[in-house]
């Protein structure tokens, strides 16, 4: 099998079984909470043409990893193996004073966002644009 063949495997595995395909009207349902799915196909529509995106261990990272449609200019950052929670604002830090201050989303759950405070601190002196 070719590299090529790999990868239209892989698009095709992709395509056909989705999560949001999967959860069908539930992904409009919001009554329980914002659908992250639903945030992805969102955030893809509404992204940068250069954007950062960081996202932490867990759900924000799967499901990151299953929706985000990147353009190429685009740059992702996961913490895939090291499994820290709250790293995500920490690494947003870095990756957009790296990246000339260009836009940086940051895909962070509740308990993550609550243990680094001080990144917080640090977005807001330097008035970045996380």
């Amino acid at each position: 099998m070719t590299k090529q063949d790999w990868l239209n495997k892989c698009s095709y595995w992709k395509e056909k079984w989705s999560a949001p395909k999967e959860q069908g009207d539930k992904l409009n349902d919001d009554s329980n909470g914002i659908n992250i799915y639903k945030f992805i196909e969102f955030l893809n529509k509404n992204l940068k043409e250069d954007s950062i995106i960081v996202s932490e261990t867990g759900s924000s990272c799967y499901t990151a990893a299953q929706g985000l449609k990147l353009n190429g200019k685009q740059r992702w950052i996961c913490s895939w193996a090291q499994i820290e929670m709250g790293s995500a604002l920490a690494m947003s830090v870095g990756a957009c004073l790296g990246n000339d201050r260009k836009e940086t989303v940051v895909i962070i759950g509740d308990g993550g966002f609550n243990t680094n405070p001080q990144a917080l601190a640090v977005i807001k002196y330097f008035n970045l644009p996380i």
